[in-house]
C-alpha cells in the first residue's frame, strides 16, 4: 500500500472519528430544549406551570425529545470536539510534501527531499492530537530512511527506521517502497524494537474517563497504566466536551512518574453554557446570536423560548430558534390546545427586536370591556353624534335667518320753506 492510499484511509478514519457524534444524532430524532420564563415577577406560578405542561405536550405531539439544556445535549450527543476542518486540511499538505519528496529522491535531489520531509514531519507533530497522525509520522520516517540511505547517510536512515518501527511496529517496509537493503534493515530494526526493554506509562486526568491512545491504539481510560516499548510514542487523549490532547512522549525503561494531563474544555461546551444562560433569562436575541456557535445545520435541535405574561389574560408567546434562525414570536391565548411552530427564518437583530417588543406589549394588554358592546350601545358614540347634530342645526339656523328691514330716518330741512324776497 502506497503512502497515498494509506493517507486516504487515514483521512477517512479521521473523518469518521470526527463524525462519530453526528452518527449518534442522525437517527432521525429531533430534540428541543424548552425554557418558560415570566414577563414580570408578578406572573402567577400556576400560570407558569400550565404553560410548562402545555409546551411539553406540544413537543410530544410533534415527536420531539425534550432535553434539559444545550450543554446536556452537546455532552451526550456531540462528538469529540476540537479537531477542526482546518487542522484536517493540513494533512493534505503533508501528502503533497510526501509526493514531492519522492519525486525529488527519484531525481537524485536528496537534500531537497529531506527538507520537504522534515517540513512534513513538523506539520504532523504539531497535529499529533488528530487520529491517524502516528501512522503519517511513521510513513514520513520511512521516506526519510529511504532518502538518507540513498545519500549514504546510514546513521540517519537507521534512526528514522527506529522511530518508524516504534510508532508502528507492524508497519514494515514493503519492496515497492524501498530498495531491498532498506527493507531488510527495517525488518532487523523492527525485531530489535520488539525485543527491547519496556517502560510504564501512567496517564491521569482531573476528570477520569478520558480515552487514551498510544500510537493510535486504545490502551484504556484514565487513570491508566500501560506497558509500552522504550522510545518516542504518540499519545492522544479524548473526552466528550473537551479538546483532544496529543503529544509525543519519550518512554524510558522502568517506572515513570504519573503524567497528569489537564484537558481544555471545548469551545462548543463554553458556547452552550452561554446559550443556556441567555435562554434561561429569556434573552432571545442573545440566544439567537449564540446558537450558531453551538449547533450546525445538521443538528436537529430547537430552542423554545416561552414567555408568559402577567396581565389579566392568560397569554404567552413562543419563539423557536434553530441554527438557521428564529421564528417570529407566536402568540398563544390560553394554555390549552395544540400548536405547530412556524418555520424559523434568518432575521436581522432589528426585526427580531421589534417583533419581540410588540409581542411583550400584547402580553400585558389590559382587557377593554367596551369592546364587548356593539357600537350603537356605547355612550360616547351618541354623545359625539349629538354634538355633531347640534352643530349642524346651529349652522343651518344661522344661515337661514332673515335680515331685519333697514331703519330709515326722515330729515326735514326748513330752510327750503323760507319766503321769497
Amino acid at each position: 500500500m502506497t503512502a497515498r492510499n494509506l493517507g486516504t484511509l487515514v483521512m477517512m478514519a479521521v473523518a469518521l472519528h470526527g463524525l462519530g457524534g453526528t452518527y449518534a444524532r442522525a437517527q432521525h430524532r429531533s430534540y428541543v430544549t424548552i425554557q418558560v420564563v415570566s414577563a414580570r415577577p408578578s406572573t402567577p406560578p400556576d400560570r407558569l406551570a400550565a404553560f410548562r405542561e402545555w409546551a411539553s405536550r406540544a413537543a410530544s405531539e410533534q415527536g420531539l425529545v425534550v432535553t434539559p439544556s444545550a450543554e446536556a445535549w452537546v455532552r451526550e450527543h456531540g462528538a469529540t470536539m476540537g479537531v477542526t476542518r482546518r487542522r484536517l486540511e493540513r494533512f493534505s499538505e503533508v501528502e503533497r510534501l510526501l509526493v514531492r519528496a519522492r519525486e525529488q529522491t527519484a531525481e537524485l535531489e536528496e537534500k531537497d527531499a529531506l527538507r520537504s520531509l522534515s517540513q512534513a514531519a513538523r506539520i504532523v507533530e504539531d497535529h499529533i492530537d488528530v487520529a491517524g497522525a502516528s501512522h503519517w509520522l511513521a510513513d514520513i520516517q520511512i521516506a526519510i530512511a529511504v532518502t538518507a540511505a540513498q545519500s549514504g547517510l546510514q546513521g540517519v536512515a537507521d534512526a528514522a527506521l527506529e522511530k518508524a518501527m516504534t510508532l508502528a511496529p507492524n508497519r514494515g517496509v514493503r519492496a515497492a517502497e524501498a530498495p531491498p537493503q532498506v527493507a531488510r534493515r527495517a525488518k532487523e530494526i523492527a525485531a530489535r524494537v520488539m525485543r527491547g526493554p519496556v517502560g510504564m506509562l501512567d496517564v491521569r486526568t482531573r476528570r477520569p474517563g478520558a480515552r487514551v491512545f498510544v500510537n493510535d491504539r486504545f490502551v484504556g481510560t484514565t487513570p491508566v497504566r500501560s506497558r509500552v516499548r522504550v522510545g518516542r510514542h504518540a499519545v492522544r487523549l479524548e473526552a466528550k466536551g473537551y479538546k483532544p490532547y496529543g503529544r509525543l512522549v519519550d518512554v524510558f525503561e522502568g517506572l515513570r512518574a504519573p503524567w497528569f494531563v489537564r484537558l481544555a474544555r471545548a469551545e462548543q461546551i463554553s458556547s452552550a453554557v452561554v446559550l443556556d444562560r441567555a435562554h434561561q433569562q429569556g434573552d432571545v436575541r442573545a440566544a439567537a446570536a449564540e446558537i450558531k456557535n453551538v449547533f450546525d445545520a445538521t443538528d436537529a435541535v430547537e430552542l423554545w423560548a416561552v414567555k408568559v405574561g402577567a396581565g389579566p389574560r392568560v397569554r404567552a408567546h413562543v419563539t423557536v430558534c434553530t441554527p438557521r434562525g428564529c421564528s417570529a414570536p407566536h402568540r398563544v391565548e390560553g394554555a390549552d390546545g395544540s400548536w405547530s411552530p412556524a418555520r424559523p427564518k434568518t432575521k436581522s437583530g432589528r426585526v427580531l427586536t421589534r417583533q419581540l417588543t410588540d409581542a411583550d406589549r400584547w402580553l400585558e394588554r389590559r382587557i377593554d370591556t367596551a369592546k364587548t358592546y356593539p357600537w350603537y350601545r356605547r355612550w360616547y358614540v351618541w354623545v359625539a353624534a349629538s354634538a355633531v347634530l347640534a352643530a349642524g342645526v346651529g349652522v343651518w339656523v344661522i344661515r337661514n335667518q332673515q335680515e331685519p328691514d333697514p331703519v330709515r330716518d326722515t330729515v326735514i330741512d326748513f330752510g327750503d320753506l323760507a319766503a321769497p324776497e
